[in-house]
């Protein structure tokens, strides 16, 4: 919907995240004010902003946890305005806002057993007291609803070699691939450390939030501030795989519990004179929280261009070099011309608006660890073969394949050859480079470096 109101380009996509955070940003206001009035709803709102903004956090990237919070909170705020009633529009509506963010990203099913957990605690509502529970698991049926609807299409069109692999036990076995639980708390250790360090502030401000929303009288309350944390810190964690971005599903609740302590803090303050320390305090220690990112990001959000902040974020990554090969592919071939990316850079295809000679456009699942990698191999090459792409772009990016020790490579070997199976004897130009790779007349020489594009 993004690309089709503002254009396939990155302006438009960057347009749909501005838009998309700042109702975001909205919900969050309007959430804590209903929480505990105007200021703690305005100092959510501001922590929200300034830690969305934090590359750092890859932030200023439209990951799908930017899009899938906005449901999310919109949904947190159904469910505490009106699901504490039980009436069926209120689990109806929190129910599909859920779902809508399950759809985006799976990791919002723990904001759905999150909200379960809230309507079974909330006001002394057991399982064994409340009379009509079936209610209370409206809202997980409710929550599949989007996800059923729109998946199955898109499944049932997908390429016909994906569904054995991913519809029996590829799943399974990518499980048993991934790293063990030392590797995986040494990932998770050294990342949130780097994701901790430019906001220091705001954590212990959320550490003093915590503590006040454990303390609070409102049982509803704490038990919902409570769920709705412990919902946001588990979906960071979902799968063990500990991606920065992966810490943007809990930046609504650190910032609603940054909000808390701030508010607590002012209320520590109430009874000392003069009463207009009241909210300097809270208010500077605020400012502080809200500086720290953005002083630690200000490189990237003020002074550097579009190459040097990919650098900045994303290393090594092929990201600025797309931008060229894409422009040159586009400037060389026509609008129904095929191109093959051997390589997991599908913004290739994105930049020069030409369709891919393979459903494989990752090709991260052909180096794993799992039976099915040589079959998806071979797979690739014979759609590759079948479309006869106009460009075949090779990527030699370590990040773009992420080979692990004992990779199925045989089949991989074979791909190396398909410039030249499928270019042989086509140069009408230069009719001597019969059995030799060209591309658009001009012969390919063998790459003489090996930089990250040497293919």
């Amino acid at each position: 919907m993004i690309l089709a109101v503002f254009g396939q380009t990155p302006a438009g996509i960057r347009t749909g995240l501005i838009l998309t955070t700042s109702a975001t940003t909205v919900a969050t206001y309007l959430l804590g004010a209903r929480l505990g009035g105007s200021a703690l709803g305005v100092a959510a709102a501001a922590v929200f902003a300034a830690l969305s903004l934090n590359p750092k956090m890859l932030g200023i990237a439209a990951y799908a946890e930017h899009f899938a919070l906005l449901p999310v909170v919109a949904g947190a705020l159904v469910l505490w305005r009106g699901g504490r009633e039980r009436r069926p529009i209120s689990l109806l509506t929190c129910g599909i806002l859920f779902g809508l963010g399950l759809l985006i990203r799976q990791s919002a099913a723990l904001f759905v057993i999150g909200a379960v957990a809230y309507l079974l605690v909330a006001r002394g509502d057991g399982i064994a007291e409340h009379p009509r529970v079936g209610r209370l698991g409206a809202i997980a049926v409710f929550s599949q609803a989007p996800p059923r609807r729109w998946r199955s299409p898109a499944w049932r069109s997908g390429p016909p070699g994906l569904s054995k692999p991913f519809g029996s036990g590829c799943s399974r076995t990518r499980a048993t691939t991934r790293p063990t639980r030392r590797r995986a708390g040494a990932t998770s250790s050294a990342r949130s450390a780097r994701w901790r360090r430019p906001r220091r502030w705001c954590c212990a401000l959320a550490a003093v939030g915590l503590g006040a929303a454990i303390r609070d009288p409102n049982r509803d309350r704490r038990t919902f501030v409570v769920a709705f944390t412990a919902s946001a810190v588990l979906g960071t964690m979902m799968g063990l795989q500990f991606r920065l971005h992966y810490f943007l599903l809990a930046v609504p609740a650190l910032a609603m519990l940054s909000g808390i302590g701030l508010v607590a803090l002012g209320g520590l303050l109430a009874t000392q004179p003069p009463r207009a320390l009241r909210w300097a305090l809270p208010c500077t220690l605020g400012l502080v929280a809200l500086a720290q990112p953005l002083y630690a990001s200000r490189a990237v959000l003020f002074e550097l261009g579009p190459g040097q902040i990919s650098r900045a974020i994303y290393g090594r990554n092929p990201f600025p070099e797309s931008v060229e090969v894409a422009r040159y592919i586009r400037e060389h071939s026509a609008a129904g011309d095929r191109v093959a990316v051997v390589g997991s850079e599908p913004q290739i295809y994105f930049y020069s608006a030409r369709r891919s000679a393979t459903g494989y456009i990752y090709t991260y699942p052909l180096m794993e660890l799992q039976p099915y990698a040589p079959a998806m191999q071979r797979e690739m090459i014979k759609e590759i073969e079948a479309a006869a792409p106009r460009f075949l772009v090779f990527v030699s990016a370590t990040s773009s394949w992420i080979v692990r020790p004992g990779s199925d490579r045989d089949d991989l070997r074979l791909v190396r050859g398909l410039s030249a199976r499928l270019h042989t004897g086509r140069c009408r130009r230069h009719p001597s480079t019969a059995g030799r790779p060209c591309i658009d007349g001009v012969t390919r020489r063998p790459a003489t470096h090996h930089g990250p594009m040497s293919g």
